[in-house]
């Protein structure tokens, strides 16, 4: 119950400072910010590749639990094989922070999911995430991140 109660103080202090933030994006911080909600609700769905078109190429990523980064084709392969196995109950992105530096931007959020894995318990997950993403036609795709839950259990 304690850790439920510090998650909730937290996740309430997260919105309300992104909420002060958000008002004064750009329209170009905006854009980049829908592309981020659009790729977690793809696999959120359930739709593999429709999350996998938003990784570039040369993407590389280094998740916590990782013991070294992961290219596109190890980090689809991880996907592929671990998304169907689980199902998101609930999920919140808070953005934190969204740079943009011509045709490259730096997205730092925070996430809390709930998700259960078949016959487990329902498991309530928190962390947070770097996004680094290039413009690529009329959407941006990642080409690096960082990230994953506060803690390990």
């Amino acid at each position: 119950m304690k850790k439920m109660t510090q998650f909730s103080i937290m996740a309430v202090i997260l919105v309300m400072t992104a909420s002060l933030f958000s008002g004064q994006w750009s329209a170009e911080q905006k854009e980049v910010w829908k592309n981020v909600q659009t790729y977690n609700d793809l696999i959120i769905k359930g739709d593999v590749e429709g999350f996998l078109s938003y990784f570039h190429e040369d993407f590389t990523g280094w998740h916590k639990g990782s013991k070294i980064p992961q290219g596109k084709e190890a980090r689809a392969k991880y996907i592929r094989h671990f998304a169907p196995q689980s199902e998101t109950l609930f999920s919140n992105l808070t953005p934190l922070a969204i740079k943009i530096h011509g045709d490259i931007a730096i997205v730092q959020y925070f996430y809390a999911d709930l998700s259960k894995s078949g016959d487990e318990k329902e498991k309530m997950e928190s962390g947070r995430w770097t996004d680094i993403m290039k413009k690529q036609g009329a959407k941006w795709v990642l080409i690096a991140d960082h990230g994953g839950p506060d803690s390990s259990k």
